[in-house]
């Protein structure tokens, strides 16, 4: 197969994935994984929950301090996962 055939293959199970409930599916997969690697088994510890709707990323967890210090580094949390991911998935996360 030639590499162009390659590639369009590629581009209609990418075009496919962006469109279907599967892919929603899969980032909420992969950001359950980033978060332990990139964060570590002490927070993924204190974390009930994670839920992807929208863009928006709902962190549900059981210590209040560890609550509020990732609220003051939402921004930053955001901007390594979307990076981790290879693009914006997340545009707002909320703490619970």
């Amino acid at each position: 197969m030639s590499d162009g055939a390659n590639k369009n293959i590629k581009d209609l199970l990418e075009a496919f994935l962006r469109q279907s409930t599967f892919k929603k599916k899969l980032d909420q997969e992969r950001i359950r994984e980033l978060w332990q690697s990139l964060y570590g088994h002490n927070i993924a510890a204190y974390t009930q929950s994670l839920k992807l709707r929208d863009g928006i990323l709902t962190v549900r967890l059981t210590s209040a301090p560890l609550r509020d210090e990732l609220v003051r580094n939402r921004r930053e949390i955001i901007r390594r996962l979307n990076e981790e991911l290879g693009e914006e998935v997340i545009t707002e996360i909320k703490f619970l």
